[in-house]
């Protein structure tokens, strides 16, 4: 074993970097090893596993932090229905499944819902799975050294993102396989030239792979063109997933399709009626639709198993809207303890604590919403119109002017600046009539 300092001290600074953009690079040391295999170190030597500490040392405290910061956002163990047991076989047929979508790329998906429950096929690849992990242990001791370093890779690689701990609402995503799948075609080239004897033969084989394979991935580009195309080609596979369905209604709406919208939210209530974030979907559907009584109904649903900030949010902007501030304000302080920074969150509880006569109290929270978001006309115009409740004309003029400034046809501005302008003796007929202009009747 031979050491450069240099360039050790390179391989930490880009693993650091790595563990820094994303998480699942933490498995940089294992698949270094998979490398010293690959070459052919010996493993029983010390300090082939001293140089691997200090990446060791700052993945393990990374790993601690994106696991504490998902379980904050409670990403975590969305499907607590699943016991040790389901873990595991999951876990194996997932392996074993991904490997086949590398070889045969047909009938691919971008993301894979969990299983309903366990079925044969999923023991089944399992114990293939396991099959697998013996396999490159026994050709390690067979000295194959680039089928075992390629198992080694292909395994640390894939494992962290097998679900042992529960995280999102998919089992497999196709873009896992990135990098876990440098430990499959490795050996598969090596090997086909050494069946060959690096023959033309071998050449011409390997071209044929790669042309294959690069004409398939060019056919899967489209899906990523448009989050239409996005959830439509999971659908196509997955036509019972809750959550494929509920996602593609949301696309919709945000399009404006609303009944194309609702039909596919609708199935995907009617697939899994627990699925709280369908019925947040339903939910603004309605509102946005001028049901506000069915919003409510659909938000309360959503509500009933998980405190879900949108649904939370969405339920207080109803209540404030409907003069129900304080079931508003219980709402909004659970959205700000997820979200203190939601300054949309922090306008509904100033509306609401406004509309309870605590003028100055609404003013410092009209406060924290600009500081938040401070391009938000609506947020200065209300604010100064607090001012104005308190009688400090100047000031409301002055918030008033400024949500003039970032939207020069908000007539309800030019409006309420005239009449606070009327009030304190100055000339308000050219904002009175800017704001006829614009409309505002």
């Amino acid at each position: 074993i031979t050491h450069n300092r240099k360039k050790l001290l390179f391989v930490y600074l880009w693993g650091i970097a790595a563990y820094l953009c994303k998480t699942t690079a933490i498995m940089l040391p294992f698949a270094l090893i998979a490398v010293d295999i690959w070459w052919h170190r010996p493993l029983n030597k010390k300090m082939l596993w001293l140089e691997k500490i200090p990446l060791l040392l700052f993945a393990i405290p990374i790993g601690i932090i994106t696991l504490q910061a998902q379980q904050d956002v409670e990403f975590l163990n969305l499907h607590p229905e699943f016991h040790l047991g389901h873990k595991i076989v999951f876990a194996g047929y997932a392996y074993v499944q991904y490997l086949i979508n590398l070889f045969a790329p047909v009938k691919l998906s971008v993301l894979y819902p969990y299983p309903k429950g366990i079925e044969f096929i999923h023991i089944l690849y399992t114990i293939i799975a396991l099959a697998i992990v013996v396999w490159g242990v026994v050709a390690y001791r067979k000295k194959q050294y680039v089928l075992a370093g390629g198992i080694l890779f292909y395994t640390v690689n894939i494992a962290i993102v097998l679900q042992f701990i529960q995280f999102g609402e998919m089992l497999m995503a196709d873009r896992y396989l990135y990098i876990a799948c440098i430990g499959v075609w490795y050996p598969v080239v090596y090997y086909i030239f050494r069946f060959l004897k690096n023959s033309s033969f071998a050449i011409a084989a390997n071209a044929a792979i790669v042309i294959i394979f690069l004409s398939a991935t060019f056919m899967r580009n489209d899906i990523w063109l448009s989050e239409l195309n996005f959830w439509k080609s999971i659908l196509a596979k997955f036509p019972e997933s809750s959550i494929a369905q509920s996602s593609l209604g949301g696309v919709y709406m945000n399009m404006g399709r609303n009944e194309e919208a609702e039909a596919h939210i609708d199935k995907a209530l009617a697939i899994d009626t627990k699925n709280y974030k369908a019925w947040y979907n339903k939910g603004a559907l309605l509102l946005k639709t001028g049901n506000v009584n069915g919003a409510l109904d659909a938000m309360n649903k959503a509500l009933v198993d998980k405190d879900y900030t949108k649904a939370l949010f969405t339920r207080a902007l109803i209540y404030q809207q409907t003069g129900r501030c304080n079931n508003a304000l219980i709402d909004v302080e659970k959205v700000l303890k997820e979200e203190p920074r939601n300054a949309r969150a922090y306008f509904i509880k100033a509306e609401c604590t406004e509309q309870m006569g605590k003028f100055k109290e609404s003013i410092k929270l009209y406060d924290n919403a600009i500081k938040y978001e401070g391009n938000e006309p609506l947020f200065y115009m209300k604010r100064g119109l607090a001012y104005a409740r308190i009688n400090d004309n100047a000031a409301a003029i002055h918030d008033l002017s400024l949500a003039i400034d970032l939207r020069p046809d908000y007539g309800e501005a030019w409006f309420w600046r005239g009449i606070v302008k009327h009030r304190t003796n100055r000339m308000p007929c050219d904002d009175l009539n800017r704001a006829r202009q614009l409309g505002f009747k």
